[in-house]
């Protein structure tokens, strides 16, 4: 499992990925390829490759992409931040 930590409120609430255990990208979370290689993630979405729990995290992480927000003000001035574990995998990112 891999842990994403959302931010709200100044509470901090871990959320667990399941790993992908299969294909090119075996051994990443969902957020993990997304940041990597969306395109592939979108790809398997519509094409059905995803069953079960994963099915329903790849939804659930489609639905909350979808409800963000990006500031209109000072777009040249936005940087976003990606964080890494000590063991590479993604500890989350921001704008």
């Amino acid at each position: 499992m891999s842990f994403l930590k959302l931010t709200v409120s100044n509470e901090e609430f871990p959320m667990r990925w399941a790993t992908l255990t299969f294909g090119k990208h075996a051994g990443k979370t969902f957020p993990e390829i997304i940041l990597s290689d969306a395109d592939w993630f979108f790809w398997a979405l519509n094409k059905g490759v995803f069953e079960g729990r994963l099915a329903n995290e790849a939804e659930e992480l489609v639905q909350r992409a979808r409800a963000i927000k990006i500031p209109k003000r000072r777009p040249k001035r936005w940087q976003v931040e990606y964080s890494y574990d000590d063991t590479g995998g993604s500890a989350g990112s921001g704008l």
